[in-house]
């Protein structure tokens, strides 16, 4: 077994610069939702609140597409994203004209659960597609969040499907298989009392389409030295539920009776009733206090960190645990794992080539979300990206990052449906913007970029040759 903790013991005057000393701070900063209610109240709420659909700053209204692109520092390709109220992924080149799409309204079985019982409490991430993963022959696999895994060849033809909670990201191997994030509700002991809560799995399924096997989160974690923080999570949740419990129960009492229904197996699954309409549960736990690890990108290592782990073993980033982690495939164990005093609710950690890590650092308590690259064998920060201001970069709930060849990197700014390029010095040199939305209440948003990626063209040529011919145009 190999097992380590990063641990940072010098820090690179770059990002001394943003303030040394304050990053291990947890403040106690709450949503505007929570003021006026109990820190109990305030611990649930804090953790709702995806939305599909962004408001649009004052005075931001007219950026809309590609608003600017510096075509001699950016690095050409073309950009693999999805509108996230929708389910589709559209292939477009630099200018933003678009060369592809993908498209299928299939559902799992849960959002035809929810769709069938409960249609007007429908949980808004539970539509459209979360992520969509580009294959080499031109097809994707699309997750359809919490409810299915949809292998789509480039003619959007359903080649597979599978009724999977599966959420966040996909990773691809080298032998093909797919390894994909999903979770499940499950019980724990803690203080002699019995505690329902979440769990985060990762699922392998074979290029057909097979489920090979699963790996857990809370069983990766059972080894004595992540004991105290799976401890304090479960605290936590046992904690929230004995004092939101009257209020859980009035709430069985009171609304329509579909409303109550679904209260009542809210209460149900609190109190550790998880095998009736478990789908169902399984989603009422997603982003509230029994969701205790909400992993949010997993990798397939590409190459060996002597002495830290080896290929082959994955990369993960776990929002509510602050930090990103390692996972041994052998042994179905965590054997590394850093950013409890730097991260604040993280998105997308990934290997680069040279075996450095990029995440993408959201800042919620601090106010404003960094891009920090990390040397894994010692724990330091060997370069970083915020704004200035520093608050005019800030997605509170997810957010995506890709580095490019030549040390670019691609930023997906998910709270405020944008995507930028920066080069190494921070000059932005590429950006764009969603198109416009109406929510449920008819009010005009952004649809939120849960993450862009820059596919090189000759990734596509095979299957699209008028990709390589915009590039020769140009």
């Amino acid at each position: 077994m190999r097992v380590h903790l990063a641990t940072t013991v010098t820090i690179v005057v770059a990002v001394c610069s943003l303030g040394c000393g304050d990053e291990a701070v947890i403040e106690d900063d709450a949503p505007e939702a929570a003021v006026g209610v109990s820190p109990d109240e305030r611990e649930q709420l804090e953790i709702l609140g995806y939305v599909n659909a962004v408001p649009v700053p004052e005075g931001d209204e007219p950026r809309s597409g590609v608003t600017q692109h510096d075509a001699a520092r950016s690095y050409d390709g073309l950009n693999l994203w999805g509108p996230r109220n929708e389910s589709k992924a559209l292939l477009m080149d630099p200018s933003g004209a678009v060369l592809h799409r993908w498209a299928s309204e299939e559902k799992g079985a849960t959002w035809l659960a929810f769709q069938d019982r409960f249609p007007e409490a429908m949980p808004t991430f539970l539509n459209g597609w979360n992520h969509v993963e580009l294959l080499e022959d031109g097809g994707v696999l699309a997750i359809g969040s919490h409810h299915v895994l949809l292998r789509l060849d480039r003619n959007s033809k359903i080649l597979w499907k599978l009724d999977l909670p599966v959420h966040h990201d996909v990773s691809i191997a080298p032998d093909g298989d797919v390894y994909a994030l999903m979770d499940a509700t499950r019980t724990a002991e803690i203080d002699e009392e019995t505690v329902a809560f979440q769990d985060n799995l990762v699922q392998v399924i074979s290029s057909s389409g097979e489920p090979l096997r699963t790996y857990s989160l809370f069983d990766a974690m059972a080894a004595p030295r992540w004991k105290p923080l799976i401890e304090q999570s479960l605290r936590r949740v046992a904690r929230v539920t004995r004092s939101s419990r009257a209020v859980d129960g009035a709430r069985t009492e009171t609304g329509n009776e579909k409303q109550s229904e679904l209260a009542r197996l809210h209460v149900d699954a609190v109190a550790g009733d998880l095998e009736r309409d478990a789908d169902i549960k399984n989603v009422l736990f997603h982003n509230r206090v029994q969701d205790i690890f909400h992993a949010n990108s997993v990798q397939v290592l590409h190459r060996d960190e002597p002495g830290l782990w080896r290929a082959g073993d994955l990369l993960l980033s776990i929002l509510r645990l602050d930090r990103i982690a390692v996972l041994d495939q052998d042994s179905g164990e965590m054997i590394w794992s850093w950013g409890s005093e730097w991260l604040q609710e993280a998105h997308h950690a990934t290997q680069c080539d040279n075996g450095q890590i990029l995440v993408f650092d959201n800042g919620t308590r601090r106010g404003h979300s960094r891009i920090l690259r990390l040397s894994p064998a010692t724990g330091n920060v060997v370069w970083h990206y915020q704004a200035e201001p520093p608050g005019s970069f800030f997605s509170r709930r997810r957010g995506g990052v890709q580095a490019l060849p030549g040390g670019n990197v691609l930023i997906s700014n998910t709270d405020s449906g944008q995507a930028f390029e920066v080069t190494p010095g921070g000059d932005v040199v590429w950006e764009y913007f969603s198109g416009f939305v109406e929510d449920r209440d008819g009010e005009r948003k952004r649809a939120a970029i849960y993450r862009m990626e820059r596919i090189p063209r000759s990734a596509v040529v095979d299957w699209l040759p008028s990709a390589e011919q915009a590039g020769e145009a140009r």
